[in-house]
């Protein structure tokens, strides 16, 4: 629900009405021109009469050829229209404001930051989130043993040599996983900022291929690893 808009909308008044008349008829087929609207739906429109007097006008409802419209909108002053009389959906002060309101856009996240992701149906930061659909990140390739943390969470790394296990950009709370292939018994070893258990680089520094998880406070990225997977 909520404001619509159509492209160069115009018709003519297929029959006079008065400054209190809340129907409007337009001529015959000119109806299709301006937007559907389903409930709570709506659009503003200008009404011009010969001597060009201007009345903006909220339309919420339309029934083919027939407008169910609130008059005299925008300080604008309802007045009576002549057959033949234009009716043009126009952009008007209300319409923009109406874009803007924070439950149907994103401009006072501030204030209203859960409804307006609600709305486009984006996750927030600081709350708990239930996901309906499969969350994935990208698999870099790496294969020189040095991980950049902003580039992605999970990498793929077959060394053609020896490496040192390298994390860059190092940032608090990130985790992820390496797929590390040892096509022949390449040594790996780690920097001083990449902490890892005892055994664990003699084991990755055997042919094989081995699940690498990682997790960073920030200051060292703590790692851990699989056994030969077969």
């Amino acid at each position: 629900m909520g404001i619509k808009f159509a492209n160069s909308a115009f018709a003519t008044l297929a029959s006079g009405i008065n400054n209190s008349a809340t129907s409007i008829t337009l001529t015959t087929g000119q109806g299709a021109r301006f937007p559907s609207l389903a409930g709570g739906d709506f659009f503003y429109a200008t009404l011009i009469d010969t001597s060009n007097n201007l009345e903006i006008i909220k339309c919420t409802a339309r029934s083919t050829d027939v407008l169910t419209v609130v008059r005299g909108q925008e300080s604008t002053t309802a007045r009576a229209y002549s057959t033949g009389d234009r009716i043009e959906l126009r952009v008007t002060a209300a319409g923009f404001n109406e874009m803007l309101q924070s439950s149907n856009n994103l401009s006072e996240l501030t204030a209203t930051a859960s409804t307006a992701r609600s709305n486009i149906g984006a996750a927030g930061t600081a709350t708990a989130q239930t996901f309906t659909a499969s969350q994935r990140g990208t698999v870099t390739t790496d294969n020189d043993g040095s991980f950049d943390m902003n580039v992605t969470n999970n990498f793929k790394c077959t060394p053609t040599g020896s490496i040192t296990l390298t994390f860059t950009n190092i940032t608090s709370g990130q985790t992820g996983n390496i797929l590390l292939v040892n096509g022949s018994n390449y040594t790996v070893s780690a920097h001083a900022n990449t902490k890892v258990g005892t055994g664990v680089l003699a084991a990755l520094s055997a042919t094989g291929t081995y699940w690498v998880s990682y997790y960073s406070d920030g200051t060292n990225v703590y790692v851990s690893a699989t056994g030969a997977l077969s």
